[in-house]
């Protein structure tokens, strides 16, 4: 009985540990969410944000046609649309993606003027271009006013597009419009929409999820930039001379997030670096941009001091190794390798109840009517023998913090997008197309249970808990997959040498007493 508690609660940690982290990182809200569809290009308009969004609009009507040019480079392409010097397409070479949601213009420019703003996106400007520079010009104007709007752009040799906003007459600032949010790029759209969030730094980061924004939240203060993020891209904006004074954020129809960022006060001349880009560390850290990779939290405490290290350590194996398979198969041998003192107490202890549960059925028979006795008399027996049966837990407990961030890593870790293993593993990033991962999981699991087992009486719990896990892990990622599958298969090789050294030191101590 006293093995049995101790499995129950192991299996209730564990049951604990994996709900948290499901409800933490939003799974929960992936699998209630209704799917969102792709729909096709010509056929999509760009998504009104919930009302009320911001203050009403004075549009401006176009006047002539549309006119189209694109900036490039090794990484980035950009469409720029003669409405509003905005911008109707960012594709990203690299990761063949698109950027911008089909139909819709971005980083469009308001006037804020009384109660109303105008909105620039529908306002023809006079289109300039001088090498790799785009220039957009509108004015005297818009409406009654002597305002004099250019905007111009010139694209970096990385992800960056420089920004310059120019304003000639009297102003008391502007907005930029990124209204219809960051598109979906992933091929599990539930699963990148979980990861839409509302970015915005001043000394310390500020993250808003799809959940937390409902229909519309307003933030003031002095943010050095923001941006939207989804699952593993990025856009953030970034002032150079100034400061972003207020940040809008309202959800969509799809439940994705659109967003403004406005500037006040008297405009003359401001330049912004917009950042256009996949979420991997080292670029972001060039950028300044690292607190856009999040790490997640336990217990309120930040886990980048482990997820660092374990991302640092799978790209420098990637490096050798050319496969992130494995590299993740060679991380679970070094975590085993570093757990393996505690396995080692785990195992001791395990052992040392298997041999007192005699004794602790004698002393329950002994005080069955007298709960305080039995309590003193089985501490005693502990004290005795020196064992302490919640050592057996101490293994899972410590891995905790290191499972989450290590599901972290491998989840947004855009290294694993795409990152193929072997044979039907295409993408380490996705979940097992034929759930073979997990079920051999679930086997290896099962084979460690019934290496450690205490007794008989525990065979039900035995296949209980692992087939739990199993069908917990069957939809996540099939690097995660890998790597507790490894993991397991460690343990029981562990558990064969351990009981096997323990065989043959029995064998030689019975020798050394028959020996004359």
């Amino acid at each position: 009985m006293e093995d049995t508690r101790r499995i129950l609660i192991a299996f209730l940690l564990v049951f604990v540990m994996l709900f948290l982290w499901t409800t933490l990182t939003g799974r929960k809200k992936a699998a209630q969410s209704a799917p969102v569809q792709t729909p096709a290009p010509t056929a999509v308009q760009p998504q009104p944000m919930a009302q009320p969004a911001t203050p009403p609009v004075v549009a401006l009507t176009a006047s002539v046609p549309e006119r189209f040019d694109t900036l490039e480079n090794a990484r980035l392409k950009i469409v720029f649309s003669s409405y509003g010097g905005t911008i109707t397409s960012v594709w990203l070479k690299d990761y063949r993606v698109e950027l911008v949601p089909p139909g819709s213009h971005q980083f469009g420019l308001g006037i804020p003027g009384g109660r109303d703003y105008v909105d620039l996106s529908d306002l023809s400007m006079a289109v300039r271009r001088v090498g790799d520079t785009l220039e957009y010009r509108a004015g005297p104007g818009p409406a009654d006013s002597q305002l004099t709007v250019t905007r111009r752009y010139q694209l970096n040799e990385d992800y960056r597009l420089q920004a310059d906003v120019s304003l000639a007459g009297p102003n008391s600032g502007y907005l930029m419009l990124f209204r219809n949010g960051t598109a979906l790029t992933e091929p599990n759209k539930n699963e990148d929409l979980v990861h839409v969030s509302l970015l915005v730094h001043n000394e310390k980061i500020r993250r808003l999820s799809t959940k937390q924004v409902k229909n519309e939240v307003q933030l003031g203060g002095k943010y050095v930039w923001a941006g939207m993020k989804s699952l593993y891209f990025l856009t953030a904006l970034m002032p150079e001379q100034t400061v972003l004074d207020t940040v809008i954020a309202a959800t969509l129809v799809d439940r994705r997030i659109g967003w403004i960022a406005g500037v006040k006060g008297a405009r003359t001349a401001d330049r912004y670096r917009v950042y256009f880009g996949p979420l991997e560390y080292k670029l972001l850290r060039h950028y300044r941009l690292t607190a856009a990779f999040d790490f997640s939290r336990f217990l309120g405490i930040d886990l980048k001091w482990i997820g660092l290290p374990i991302l640092l350590f799978l790209q420098f194996m990637f490096g050798l190794l050319k496969n992130f398979g494995l590299a993740i198969i060679i991380f679970a041998i070094v975590m085993k390798a570093i757990f393996f003192p505690l396995s080692r107490i785990q195992n001791r202890q395990m052992k040392s109840m298997q041999l007192l549960q005699p004794k602790l059925d004698e002393l329950k028979k002994r005080y069955k009517n007298d709960q305080e006795g039995l309590n003193r008399e089985t501490m005693q027996l502990y004290k005795l023998y020196k064992v302490n049966p919640l050592a057996g837990c101490l293994p899972l407990l410590i891995q905790m913090p290191i499972f989450f961030a290590m599901y972290q890593v491998l989840r947004i870790g855009i290294d694993l997008r795409q990152a193929p293993f072997i044979f039907w593993i295409r993408d380490l990033s996705l979940k097992d197309p034929y759930f073979v991962l997990p079920i051999l999981m679930g086997v290896f699991s099962i084979a460690q249970s019934l290496l450690t087992s205490a007794g008989q009486q525990n065979k039900l719990l035995m296949f209980m808990m692992p087939v739990f896990i199993t069908i917990i892990f069957l939809n996540f990622p099939s690097g995660l997959q890998l790597y507790w599958l490894v993991f397991n298969i460690l343990s029981i090789i562990e558990s064969l040498i351990v009981q096997g050294g323990n065989k043959w030191q029995n064998i030689f101590r019975r020798a050394q007493t028959t020996t004359p």
